[in-house]
């Protein structure tokens, strides 16, 4: 059942206008329990056949591993899987979709688990780019600590490559009421 917030409201026509106008790197948070990850799966719906979704639920997962798990969802054949053979391949696999504008989404949910090593490397893959747009949309969604974690000050190059963060929030009295 999907009531409609404000907050949610704003959340998911944000990410949605972000992903289709190529934000290159989107951020969610909200307290647990606010609804994010149902939000993610009803903006998974909105999204076109045009549209690849590589969707990371466990963020427990060092680089090579979600590079890995990318290349799986992708349905990326690397024989040998170094992190150099999964990069190369990601970087071909992004330009030849884009080619024909199809996009490429990475959603990592529960991204206050990730380190900030981890953090800096999925940042490089924004580095991956065309000279007219990304080719590769990456959305962290997280709960509050997440905010905290984007201010270190080893990750200030990636705090300055995030389009917009959006914050879910709770229900509210009337929104309750409502509901």
């Amino acid at each position: 059942f999907l009531y409609s917030s404000a907050t949610y409201k704003d959340c998911f026509f944000g990410l949605l206008h972000g992903l289709q106008h190529g934000a290159g790197l989107l951020v969610m948070t909200g307290a647990p329990g606010t609804g994010k990850t149902f939000l993610l799966h009803s903006l998974l719906q909105q999204l076109d056949a045009h549209t690849h979704v590589a969707f990371l639920v466990n963020s427990s997962l060092n680089s090579l591993e979600i590079l890995q798990y990318v290349a799986k969802k992708l349905r990326l054949d690397i024989p040998g899987q170094s992190k150099a053979q999964l990069l190369i391949h990601l970087r071909d696999f992004l330009f030849t979709h884009a080619t024909i504008n199809e996009k490429v989404v990475l959603i990592v949910d529960e991204a206050q688990n990730l380190s900030v090593e981890v953090l800096e490397d999925l940042r490089l893959l924004t580095n991956i780019e065309s000279t007219e747009k990304k080719l590769i949309h990456i959305m962290l969604v997280g709960q509050l600590p997440l905010e905290a974690t984007l201010k270190c000050p080893e990750l200030i190059q990636l705090r300055q490559r995030v389009g917009r963060i959006y914050r879910l929030l709770p229900l509210n009295d009337d929104e309750t009421k409502a509901y």
